[in-house]
Parts: structure tokens; C-alpha cells; sequence
């Protein structure tokens, strides 16, 4: 039953390319205000709906590539390697302004489409900070929201040298 609900989850996945794509569209420059650094292969930008108070944002690919596991392997560490020298350097920044620079990276794998998830977070308590991960029974499925490879960076910390909600 299982591998018959994941073919339909297949089949149903929406297929997003790089016009559709919200991140491709901040990439092109539609929506600047939420820039914060970009690097030759990688961008940093604002999350919409931050999960806890610090520091919450994106580190996303500038080329659409939809997850990891469909990124060529010499491609994907090169781009992991640039995101997380980004990371670094924010929190070297946090540091010297007396912060502890201490962060968490998370980067999920592959669209759940049971549901979307906007109507599966209008579901959940707002306040939760699982915002991308789905209950399908007692199982639970770590899932991208937007079908570009990204990474998210959250940190306690409060100032790594730029305000969250410009």
C-alpha cells in the first residue's frame, strides 16, 4: 500500500521549473528586498514566516536545481561547499559583535504533495517549529517546500550583521 500511495505521491508532485519557481524569481531580482548575500553560486535570503526569533534564513542555489539528489554529486559539493562558507562567515560576523556563532543547517530531500504545504501548516499550530515535515500516519516525511535546492540556517543569535525583517 505504501509503495501505491508514493507512485500517486509521485504522479501528483507539482512540477516546478524555473519560471514557476519562487526562488528563481528572487534570483531574477523580483523580489531584491529579501537579498541579504549572494556569492557567484549561492544567495542568502529572508525567510517569509521565520520559525524562532534569531536568526532564519535561506541559503539557496542560484541555478535551479530541484534537490540534491538530482544535482550531479561534483556539482552539489561545490554548491553545499559555497553555502556553507556563507554560514560561516555570518557567524564569524555574529562573533566579533559578541554573539556565540553557533547555527543550525538543515536541507531537505524531495516534495510531499499529499497536501500543500500551505494548507498543511493553516493545519498545524503556528507556533510549531516543524515547518517542513509532514504526519502521514505514524511516519514522518521530511519534505521541501519549494522544489529548489536550498538550505536552511537558524541561529539563537540576534545580530549577524544584518536585521532579519528589513
Amino acid at each position: 500500500m505504501k509503495q501505491l500511495i508514493f507512485v500517486v505521491f509521485i504522479l501528483l508532485t507539482p512540477r516546478i521549473n524555473a519560471q514557476s519557481c519562487p526562488f528563481c524569481q528572487i534570483i531574477s531580482g523580483k523580489s531584491k528586498q529579501l537579498i541579504i548575500k549572494e556569492s557567484a553560486n549561492v544567495m542568502a535570503v529572508r525567510k517569509d514566516r521565520p520559525v524562532m526569533c534569531g536568526q532564519n534564513f535561506l541559503i539557496i542555489s542560484k541555478k535551479h536545481y530541484t534537490n540534491l539528489s538530482q544535482t550531479d554529486p561534483k556539482v552539489a559539493g561545490q554548491l553545499l561547499a559555497e553555502m556553507v562558507k556563507m554560514v560561516q562567515e555570518f557567524a564569524a560576523i555574529g562573533k566579533q559583535k559578541g554573539q556565540t556563532g553557533h547555527f543550525s543547517i538543515t536541507m531537505n530531500n524531495g516534495i510531499h504533495s499529499e497536501k500543500s504545504m500551505a494548507q498543511e501548516m493553516a493545519e498545524r499550530d503556528k507556533n510549531s517549529l516543524c515547518t517542513s515535515a509532514l504526519e502521514l500516519n505514524t511516519d514522518i516525511i521530511s519534505t521541501q517546500s519549494v522544489a529548489h535546492m536550498h538550505m536552511h540556517v537558524t541561529s539563537a543569535d540576534t545580530d549577524w550583521g544584518f536585521k532579519q525583517n528589513q
